[in-house]
Formats: C-alpha cells, structure tokens, sequence
C-alpha cells in the first residue's frame, strides 16, 4: 500500500517537473527569438517555432513587443540604479551613525575618566586628552560658581562631534541645628548680663545671674531659674533630645581628613597657610595674627590653639558649603580671634571638640572672639566675657559675663563638606550641543 502511493507520488511528481520543463523550453525559446529580433531590427512579418506550434506575429506587433521590450530594459536599468544608490546611501548613513556613537562613547570614556579621578582625588589637569582604542578625547575641568566642578568632554571621530557635560558638587552632609545652644545633661550656666539670642533646648537645668537673657524660647528637661530672663516660652520636664552630630558622622569626617595626608608631630602656622584635607597626629597652633585657611576637614590629635587675632576662615572653593576643624583633645580660642566660612552667606566653620571628658572645659573661648560654631558632645564649653558665637552645642555650656550667642537660622539646614576628600556628587551629566 506504502510502496503504491509513493509511486503514484512520485509519477506525479514526474508529470509535473515535465510540464514546466516544457513551459521552461517554451518560455526560453521566445525570449532567445525576441532577443534575435530585436538584434536583427525585424520589420516585416516574423515567424518562429517553439517546439509544439509555430507564432506569425504580424509587423505592428512586432514592434509594440519591440517598444515594450526597451521599455522593460530601460525600466530595469533605472530601478537597478535607483536600489545600487540607495544601498549606498544606505550604507553611507550606517557608517556616520556608527561614527556618531563611537563618537558619543569616546566622550562618555572621557568624562568618566576625570570624574573617577576626582572622586580618588588624584591629579586632574585643566585640559587633557585620553586616547581610547587609538581615537582620542578632550577634556576641560573647570571651578564654577560654588566649587562646583564642571568637565566637558569633546570626542570626535571623522568629523563626527559629540559632547558630554557633567557638573559635580562637593559631597554634603546636611547638620541641622535648630537652637541657639543645645546642651545635653551637664546644662546651662549663665553669668552676669550674658546672652542667648535665639532658642535652647537643655537636657539638664538652666540657671542664669543677674541680667542673663534669653530671646526666644527656652525648654529643658530639667528646671529652668528665674534669671535668666526668656522672652518666649519657658518648658519645663520636656523630653531628652539627642545631639545632633553622631559618632558614626564624626569618625567619616575625620576619614576624610585621613584621606588628604598625614602630618606626624606638630604644625605652627607662622604666616598664611593653607591646610586640608590633613590630618595631624600632634598639636596645631596659629600664632598671633596669622590666617590659616581651611581647604578641606582638618583633623588634630592633639590641642588646639588659635592665638590672639589669627584668622581662620574656609577656602573660596567650599562655596556655600561648611567646614569642620576637629581636635581629639581641646580647642583654645584665644583674644580676638576670628572665624569665616568661605565668603557666601550659607557657608560656617565648625570646631568639633572629639574627646570623651564630661567634666572638662573641652572648648575655651576668651574675649571679643568672633563667629564660629561650637561643639563638644562629650565635654563642657566655656565663653569669656564678650565672647561670641553663631551656635553652641556641648554636654554642658557656661557663658561668663557679657558673654553672647547669637543664633544664625541659616544653621537648621547648614551643609557641611570636607573638601575634595570628601568626594563629589553628581549635579547635571548630559549630552550637549
């Protein structure tokens, strides 16, 4: 029965492949006599044979199938042409595509390049050029307006441009200090005529002499005396507040400080210096009337002394952002001291006082010393007579006479940065024109 039906199969099969073998004969015979009689330039009556039956084809049809013949070649040759240009500007639009993203990735290959160097704060220049895969990419680096850095990378490839632009900023982390002075257990000691111009929050009493003043509201878990004089609202048996700068904070900066350079044993500051990122392992003293500016977190194993009228203030490149200079033992702010941040009006310095000593005076402030902020998580503030401060945070704080803080509300969302050792974060990376 398998074998019938593949003979009749194959049978057919046979039949048919027949048939359009003759159809094919056919077919190829007329177009062999078309093409001998375009050749000959028939005019008269044309006859031909094919295998089965002979055609006259009369003079007029012999040339409309002339006419339509030419006509069909000259068609063909012109849609020939027309596919061949297209395949080209095909192919030519599929190179400059290629071109123009090879292009894009070699800018990409050169603004990554810088940014990865200035996150590990290795040497950038203004302008270089980076050859990837034998093709090669410029770059500029630029301080803008904030300390904020700007790259632009131009790579090209035949004549095919693309440019990245990328905007970093000084890596922040956001302190915020809501009061005037905050204390912890240790409290609030204010002396004859001192003043608070601005809120406290006090885990443990605040007691005042004659004169102490406080100008907004005062809140304690504990007791608050009568002086010192609040004009807001007096609280009493309030809830603990935590401090808010935490250990974990303290040690990233001082990581930060590591990271830009150790100096073993002491630095005396004889005339203008810039230092930081830096940390060193022995005492730091600025002499009488010298400037010290503070580029990136300075942080001092030992004491230290800032003498009477030096000046430290917080380089031009921290912008809007704060600094922090931190002593792992005590921090003496001698006469006429003063403290600026960087020229923009959001921009602090910061002494941070590390030690662990609840019942000593970490921080020691003399008279007519000028605006800083203050902290001493773990230890006692002391500010002389018209002593000054834009905030105070500490275990406990004294104020002697005349003796003024005056808080600045720019501190509830202050930005502190440690320089480039603190790392950058990205603001703007994009394709540009």
């Amino acid at each position: 029965m398998e074998l019938r039906i593949m003979v009749k199969k194959e049978n057919t099969y046979l039949k048919i492949t027949n048939m359009y073998a003759r159809r094919t004969a056919v077919l190829c015979s007329i177009i062999h006599n078309s093409c001998f009689m375009i050749h000959r330039g028939i005019a008269n009556l044309t006859t031909f044979h094919t295998p089965r039956s002979t055609f006259h084809v009369p003079q007029n049809k012999g040339q409309a199938a002339l006419t339509a013949v030419i006509f069909f070649l000259v068609a063909a040759t012109a849609i020939g042409i027309g596919f061949v240009s297209f395949a080209f500007e095909e192919t030519a639009t599929a190179r400059r595509q290629l071109r123009a993203k090879q292009s894009y990735f070699l800018a990409e290959a050169g603004a990554e390049d810088i940014a990865y160097r200035l996150q590990k704060t290795m040497q950038v220049d203004a302008s270089e050029t980076i050859t990837v895969n034998g093709e090669s990419v410029i770059t500029t680096l630029t301080t803008i307006a904030g300390g904020n850095k700007e790259i632009l990378a131009n790579g090209s490839i035949n004549s095919n441009v693309r440019k990245i632009k990328t905007v970093f900023k000084p890596g922040t982390v956001g302190i915020s200090f809501y009061y005037g002075i905050q204390v912890g257990a240790g409290g609030l000691e204010m002396d004859n005529n001192s003043i608070v111009n601005g809120n406290v929050y006090a885990n443990g009493n605040i007691t005042g002499g004659n004169g102490s003043t406080i100008t907004g509201d005062a809140t304690s878990a504990g007791t608050i005396d009568n002086p010192p004089t609040v004009n807001g609202t007096r609280t009493e048996g309030a809830a603990l507040l935590s401090l808010p700068i935490s250990e974990a904070q303290i040690d990233a900066w001082k990581a930060d400080a590591e990271a830009g350079g150790i100096t073993v044993g002491d630095v005396t500051v004889t005339s203008t210096q810039t230092i930081g990122p830096q940390k060193i392992t022995g005492k730091l003293t600025v002499t009488n009337g010298e400037n010290l500016i503070v580029s990136g977190t300075i942080w001092v194993e030992g004491d230290i002394v800032f003498d009477n009228n030096s000046i430290i203030e917080l380089s031009s490149s921290y912008g809007p952002n704060s600094g922090v200079v931190i002593s792992d033992s005590k921090i003496d702010v001698k006469n006429n001291a003063s403290f600026s941040g960087s020229g923009d009006p959001d921009s602090y310095m910061m002494l941070l006082a590390a030690k662990d000593s609840t019942g000593e005076e970490l921080i020691n402030v003399d008279n007519n010393s000028l605006g800083v902020i203050y902290y001493a998580g773990k230890g006692w503030i002391k500010f002389s007579n018209n002593a000054t401060a834009k905030e105070a945070t500490a275990y406990g704080i004294r104020l002697d006479n005349n003796a003024e803080i005056t808080y600045d509300t720019g501190l509830a969302n202050a930005q502190f940065s440690s320089g480039p050792a603190g790392g950058w974060d990205i603001q703007m990376w994009r394709e540009v024109e």
